[in-house]
């Protein structure tokens, strides 16, 4: 049978896209012939030998209104682009959590196939969010509108776990999903290199600083774990709440908490191996990737009850389950887990579960089946 022909269509506006826009353009690759048209800073770019890449740079730059017009020029170009290459294509994939609506439109007037694979769901996160300007959240009610149109002109959903149908309440849809994810893990980059029981009390987080993360609460709950001052604190990442944290840490003298903006793939896996526990706290996830990163490198995680992850975790034997997500649970929880005389034995376990289920080989083999029999569909 013929390889599908897959135009990927997406965004790559911050470095922690980069992860999972690379592997996805890797394992479809693999199942298709691949054409990428990709809309990006500059300064951001994804290494696709075998796809056949479009880059588009997007200009950051002036106020809401001026971004807005950057942003409806990249998405035309990008549109054309998809336009000069539907002779070649069958199906498009749209890889975007918002902005998707002209890529969708564009793609039916072309009688193509969509599918959208959504990474997040603005509704969801604007829900936990009240940091956003006025004038923000009516930009993002204005998208939200453009989304349910998507929703219904798109052939499939692409959802990363079943459970994120009810959690992001989209019920009506269902008749449409596919269940598939990106997530794989390259045991030549993720992997243990300190050994767990070598490993100093140091507790993390890894991902944006932004509210729907959590990340608020878990900086509030620093104080109110055990001896705390006996502990160190790691923070690695960027966001909207940057300088909030910041001035939070300076104002309760929170000596042993560091600070590190973003950094690059090879520094993540040294900073995932000196950690004895890494905290996700997020009111809303897809997946996160973070997760399995951190247990590929022997690092249990301690995860609020959203997203894929945490159907996988058993806590207690491969990782840890908050009941939610508040500064006193967060605290408590992390009590627990330090006097864990099998804390060891957790982190093997969770080890082992990415090693048998998050391999590239078992992860292109459930995109196959879930979409590279399209053209017969």
């Amino acid at each position: 049978m013929d390889k599908i022909k897959i135009c990927l269509v997406s965004f790559l506006f911050h470095n922690a896209f980069i992860p999972p826009l690379s592997n996805l353009e890797k394992i479809l690759c693999k199942i298709s012939y691949l054409y990428s048209v990709e809309g990006s800073f500059k300064n951001l770019d994804v290494n696709s030998d075998d796809a056949v890449k479009y880059r588009i740079i997007h200009e950051k730059k002036g106020n809401l209104f001026s971004r807005l017009i950057w942003l409806t020029v990249l998405q035309i170009r990008m549109c054309l682009r998809l336009i000069k290459l539907s002779r070649k294509i069958d199906v498009v994939i749209v890889f975007t959590g918002e902005w998707e609506f002209l890529f969708v439109l564009t793609s039916k007037l072309l009688r193509k196939r969509v599918i959208w694979l959504l990474p997040s769901y603005l509704p969801h996160m604007l829900k936990y969010n009240g940091n956003y300007p006025i004038s923000t959240r009516l930009h993002f009610k204005f998208i939200i509108l453009f989304q349910n149109i998507s929703f219904y002109l798109s052939d499939y959903i692409v959802l990363h776990s079943p459970q994120l149908i009810k959690e992001w309440n989209l019920e009506k849809y269902e008749r449409k999903m596919i269940y598939a994810h990106e997530y794989y893990i390259d045991p030549g980059k993720f992997e243990i290199k300190n050994e767990f029981e070598d490993r100093k009390n140091v507790i993390g987080y890894v991902g944006r600083l932004s509210e729907e993360k959590g990340i608020m609460n878990f900086i509030k709950s620093i104080p109110l774990i055990s001896n705390y001052n006996e502990l160190q604190f790691l923070i690695i990442g960027d966001g909207d709440l940057r300088d909030e944290i910041h001035d939070y840490i300076n104002r309760n003298n929170l000596e042993n908490v560091e600070l590190k903006y973003w950094i690059d793939n090879d520094q993540l896996v040294k900073y995932l191996n000196k950690l004895k526990l890494l905290v996700i706290p997020s009111y809303t996830e897809s997946g996160p990737l973070i997760a399995l990163e951190a247990m590929a490198c022997g690092t249990p995680v301690l995860i609020s009850n959203v997203g894929y992850v945490y159907s996988l975790i058993k806590s207690g034997e491969n990782g840890f389950i908050l009941e939610n997500n508040s500064p006193g649970c967060i605290a408590d929880k992390i009590n627990e887990i330090l006097k864990n005389d099998s804390l060891d034995k957790v982190a093997y376990k969770a080890y082992k579960l990415v090693q048998q289920e998050f391999n590239f080989a078992k992860t292109v083999e459930n995109w196959k089946e879930n979409i590279g029999d399209l053209n017969n569909k």
